[in-house]
């Protein structure tokens, strides 16, 4: 029998759990600290040293209630908890009492200032994972550091888990739905909004955009279930589609449900098959969309090594694959004749006009926010593939504030030789570019106070070169550093 899920019975009482947690040191930082950093669904090497690594004993008492999931008596926990707080506790249903023990029916995971309710490990080893509410998983980390921050609008979370993606949406959004076919999931964004402080989370259950369909949005974010796997074994992980046909429909019908200017970001995996490349697969999925389009390829995995790293993800929750599994996997590529799984991100913007499609390759995943970044990356590409010349020759360039010039010298008869100049971005989306060092002279000019046009006039001017000469090198420069977001262009 399923476990009570956390009830949000007095939103303004439970906001008070959080500031007690945080107090004890039950935070990321605290976690991490103490080596917590992987949910132990299959134990933790951490767990039989817990003793020596927490000293404290009322954050001892929490971590083994709502990290471990264990049982602890009521003796121990009235002697280290607070009435107020055990008594809030009980009444929210993240405890309950058997015997003369209290229980956990959920597990409380810290991201950012965050804290986040989902099932408990005890749920996982009874069995019952078909609906499994995760935490805060890699992807979803990838994917809130990746939001784009669209100020006072309308935003959709869709499949939204715990309610991790709505709650970050929260911080700049003037409203946030959140939409699951999981109606466990949404009782735990509810509940999460609540514990957090954040009244204007609305939640819907249903399938895809259908709770939505007659409303539109400013932005809408998905980490939708994206393993491509021969069946859907697993609500929250596994693609319940033919291959990637369902973060194809995704792609294809979100943008209509859009505001003009809004934006669709999902993480999703597609696939290579026969002689087609992947960018000539995902551009079909664009076609018509009315929409501009980045996507950002994170990683690429041949059919055998998908289908290993996928049973070893699993085993922490379900334990170890069949040698059948495995195969029956590898035969579903085989018989779709599957080249490559390819894996990333894809930005969305809805647009009137003639849009535009990039493909960037990055070898990491961002570990640091990119939202403005990207917010950056279209507005550049706006300049960049504007028809109007005059755009381009009116627009204002500058160079970012963690773009640096570096030199590369070798030693040569007791001394330093420089090799090259190049200038590089150090953000969560790395690039450089290599140039001598009369272009790096130039390129500095480039302050976001002057105009493509003033710069023309000036390298005409230092270089002799007629204004046609002039403006043919500096545009073509202009362009290269900013298709590399090397380069942004500031409002005019």
């Amino acid at each position: 029998m399923s476990s009570p899920l956390p009830v949000a019975a007095s939103p303004d009482s439970l906001r008070s759990l959080a500031p007690f947690f945080t107090a004890a040191g039950y935070t990321e930082t605290g976690l991490n600290r103490a080596g917590l950093r992987e949910v132990p669904w299959r134990g933790s090497p951490v767990r039989p040293v817990l003793e020596h690594k927490i000293h404290d004993s009322v954050l001892r008492v929490l971590v083994r209630l709502f990290f471990f999931g264990e049982r602890v008596t009521a003796q121990e926990a009235t002697s280290l908890l607070t009435p107020e707080t055990l008594g809030l506790l009980l009444a929210s249903s993240m405890l309950k009492t058997v015997g003369t023990s209290f229980i956990p029916t959920c597990m409380l995971v810290c991201f950012g200032d965050m804290l986040l309710a989902c099932d408990s490990v005890r749920r996982t080893r009874s069995n019952e994972t078909s609906d499994l509410v995760l935490g805060v998983n890699l992807p979803t980390k990838i994917l809130a550091r990746c939001i784009v921050p669209v100020q006072k609008g309308d935003t959709l979370d869709l499949g939204t888990g715990c309610g991790t993606l709505a709650l970050c949406a929260s911080a700049f959004s003037e409203s946030v739905t959140a939409t699951d076919v999981n109606p466990r999931a949404l009782a735990f964004a509810e509940f999460n909004a609540a514990l957090n402080g954040i009244p204007k989370l609305s939640v819907c259950l249903g399938d895809r955009f259908e709770p939505v369909a007659n409303r539109r949005f400013d932005l809408i974010v998905c980490n939708p279930p994206f393993f491509i796997h021969p069946k859907q074994r697993l609500l929250y992980t596994d693609n319940p589609g033919e291959l990637d046909f369902f973060v194809q429909d995704l792609i294809r019908t979100g943008p209509a449900l859009l505001k003009r200017g809004g934006f669709l970001q999902l993480l999703c995996e597609w696939v290579q098959v026969g002689g087609e490349s992947w960018q000539e697969r995902l551009k079909t999925w664009f076609q018509a969309s009315g929409c501009d389009v980045l996507v950002l390829k994170t990683y690429e995995i041949e059919p055998a090594d998908y289908v290993l790293k996928r049973a070893v993800e699993a085993s922490s929750l379900h334990g170890p694959s069949t040698e059948q599994a495995l195969l029956d996997h590898l035969g579903y590529f085989k018989r779709h004749k599957v080249q490559k799984i390819y894996g990333g991100l894809v930005t969305m913007r809805r647009r009137s006009g003639e849009n535009w499609i990039a493909y960037e390759e990055t070898e990491d995943a961002p570990s640091k926010p990119v939202g403005k970044l990207l917010l950056e990356y279209f507005r550049t590409q706006d300049v960049l593939t504007n028809p109007n010349g005059q755009t381009l020759l009116g627009a204002r360039p500058r160079i970012p504030e963690d773009v640096h010039l570096v030199t590369e010298s070798t030693q040569q008869d007791r001394s330093w030789r420089t090799e090259r100049f190049y200038i590089e971005r150090r953000s969560a989306l790395p690039k450089r570019l290599a140039f001598d060092p009369q272009i790096a002279e130039f390129i500095a000019g480039f302050d976001g106070t002057r105009t493509v046009e003033d710069a023309i006039c000036a390298l005409s001017k230092a270089q002799q070169w007629p204004r046609e000469q002039a403006e043919e090198n500096c545009i073509r420069l202009i362009r290269k550093l900013g298709s590399l977001g090397l380069l942004e262009f500031s409002r005019n």
